[in-house]
């Protein structure tokens, strides 16, 4: 087996972590960067290869790598996760992420040490199936030239990387959402595989497309931050919110990233993330239908066709979609539009018809002519246009979830308290110190923390988690975009869809704006070790929104995969080590991985729980204005990936 990197990094998989400067839309600002630059290399690998990645931290603080969607079987000390897999890299320090990829399809990579995702810690991967795997490209040609243009440009998919941007840090972005007790939900731009000009709104034009609700709004299109529906709590002073964030806006003059296409190909292959940290992005190229049929973002399980003109698609998803070449030569714009209610914002990128296919082949400073479009700049569908329906999305070949009555049913309320108050099951998790012994070394430890953001089950266990989304007292609960590391979710909303459900390890759930709305996520564990359920947003996560788990059996499974696949000796235990064969495997970690803090080992882990789960939501659908309502809160459940 291979690795394959692309673009080329030092020494085979090098990832050298450094804080610097970003200049992607014409303002500098710090960020962090990977090999240079942010977002980081691009990642492409085959199915069932042997993945290793050195990271080496150049930083000023600590940090880790998550890799977002990859199945950590047998390596659960490889999925990045402080505190709970392993102690987070200091300064100067470097550790070795070593496992196997066993899925398929469009993932990424990210930290998770504090904010640092939306400072630019992250990246993107493309695992290529393997060629014998059943596709249903028969679904849109029975052609078998046809067919071999669809497999040659799945194998050589682009990659449509789209983000919310900021003009400052996330320390600055927390530190002004504690001084004026409202949440800054307004960003500078959209931006596509790192590249995009700020282009500040047409008033008349977002004047039309706002509603009610949301107006007067902002030269950066935002809602005013004394809105009271957004912004109801008596600790918010939006006198003292400061204008370059809320109201200032500047065109910029850089370059819009371009997708290059050559016509006889036929067709081309996108694949499509959001990596954002605040907004839900809706995706739409002028003129042209995207077929459905790889659901990259389902993660890496291929679906039946569906056909579309746009995709909403929250934090931490991702889609591969198949364009038809049949237009006339020349450029057309790829819009990504945040469907939210707190602001109106739309970023460009450019599809070129050419000689060869590629991105970044052709500079372009310019936006083409608008040509029959499919969204406005509010992301609202146009000339009869139709968006994705995620959960119509049935796993190809059919796969369904477990059936009968759930080992073990778990209830989460997910609540907004205050205005800094965003929780899980009415508690605020605090991130553990750096120096805090990750829970897969020490399983026993989770028996006494607190049973409300805390909890375990044995392995093998089919579990049931329902979350309760209850509306804020004033405020309303916009949807979450939920993330399950690990195993694959049955993703259904019209009931309980537990027939040909999407697998996926994204699920969102409905607004709630007065009352409650509701989710099912189901799953059986099968590989031991602690999890993660969190919001995605990284001020979010920040401020509490977290609840953590375990799957239990770990000891065991911590002792033989140390020795079998990091080479240590459980029986070689050194002088000062209690009778413990976790701690004992800890120090085997410690040794092997060379991680170094403050002159002692440390280790990485995480581990992962595999199999089907099943999410159903029910909405609660009481106004008028749940078309755009929704901050963009993204709740990840980590479970192994």
């Amino acid at each position: 087996m291979q690795l394959w990197c692309v673009p080329l990094l030092f020494a085979g998989a090098l990832f050298p972590l450094t804080y610097g400067t970003n200049n992607a839309d014409g303002t500098t600002r710090e960020s962090w960067l990977i090999n240079g630059k942010t977002p980081g290399p691009h990642l492409v690998w085959d199915e069932d290869d042997d993945i290793s990645v050195k990271v080496i931290n150049k930083g000023h603080e600590a940090a880790t790598i998550h890799w977002h969607g990859i199945e950590q079987y047998g390596t659960p000390w490889s999925d990045g996760v402080p505190g709970l897999t392993q102690w987070p890299i200091p300064p100067e320090g470097d550790f070795v992420y070593n496992f196997t990829v066993k899925q398929t399809g469009f993932h990424w990579y990210h930290s998770h040490y504090k904010m640092q995702l939306d400072d630019g810690l992250k990246g993107t991967i493309y695992i290529r199936p393997n060629p014998n795997k059943p596709k249903p490209f028969h679904q849109i040609s029975t052609d078998d030239a046809e067919i071999k243009k669809l497999q040659y440009v799945e194998k050589n998919a682009l990659t449509l990387n789209v983000y919310d941007y900021k003009h400052y840090t996330s320390k600055h972005w927390m530190a002004e959402w504690e001084r004026t007790g409202v949440e800054q939900l307004c960003i500078d731009n959209i931006l596509t595989n790192g590249k995009g000009p700020v282009i500040c709104p047409d008033m008349n034009e977002i004047d039309t497309a706002a509603t009610e609700y949301q107006k007067p709004l902002t030269k950066k299109g935002c809602v005013q931050p004394s809105n009271k529906l957004i912004f109801p709590y008596s600790d918010s002073k939006p006198e003292f919110v400061s204008p370059e964030m809320w109201t200032e806006c500047n065109n910029s003059n850089t370059s819009f990233e371009v997708f290059s296409v050559k016509k006889s190909d036929g067709w081309v292959a996108f694949n499509l993330l959001n990596s954002g940290a605040l907004w839900d992005l809706r995706v739409s190229i002028d003129s042209h239908k995207m077929y459905f049929l790889n659901l990259v973002a389902a993660d890496g399980h291929y679906t039946k066709v569906q056909v579309a003109t746009s995709i909403l698609i929250p934090i931490g998803e991702r889609y591969q979609f198949f364009v038809k070449l049949d237009q006339a030569s020349g450029g057309y714009r790829i819009r990504t539009s945040a469907v939210v209610f707190s602001q109106l914002i739309t970023g460009y990128s450019i599809l070129h018809y050419a000689d060869q296919t590629g991105e970044g082949l052709v500079e372009m400073k310019d936006l083409p002519a608008t040509k029959n479009p499919w969204i406005d700049y509010a992301g609202n569908i146009l000339n009869g246009g139709t968006n994705l329906v995620p959960n119509s999305l049935s796993p190809f070949p059919h796969n369904p979830p477990p059936q009968g009555k759930a080992d073990l049913t778990l209830a989460l309320n997910v609540t907004r308290t205050s205005e800094f108050g965003w929780v899980l099951n009415g508690n605020t998790w605090h991130e553990p110190s750096d120096d805090f012994t990750p829970l897969l070394l020490q399983p026993g430890k989770i028996s006494s923390l607190d049973p409300s953001v805390y909890f375990s089950y044995p392995n093998d266990t089919l579990v049931d988690l329902i979350f309760t989304v209850t509306a804020g007292n004033p405020a309303v609960h916009p949807p979450h975009p939920m993330h399950k590391h690990g195993d694959a979710v049955d993703n259904g909303y019209e009931g309980i869809n537990i027939k040909n459900p999407p697998l996926r390890d994204d699920f969102v759930t409905p607004i709630a704006m007065t009352g409650q709305a509701w989710a099912v996520v189901r799953f059986r564990a099968v590989d031991p070790g602690p999890i993660i359920l969190h919001c995605h947003i990284d001020a979010h996560l920040a401020t509490g929104m977290v609840i953590e788990g375990e799957t239990q059996d770990l000891r065991a499974k911590v002792e033989v995969d140390i020795d079998k696949n990091l080479g240590g000796d459980i029986d070689n235990k050194p002088q000062n080590a209690v009778d413990d064969d976790v701690q004992v495997g800890e120090q085997q970690l410690q040794a092997r991985v060379k991680l170094r803090k403050d002159g002692e080992g440390s280790s990485n882990s995480e581990p992962g729980n595999e199999g089907n789960a099943e999410v159903n939501n029910e909405p609660d659908n009481n106004s008028d204005v749940s078309r755009n309502l929704s901050p963009g809160v993204g709740v990840d459940l980590d479970i192994g990936a």
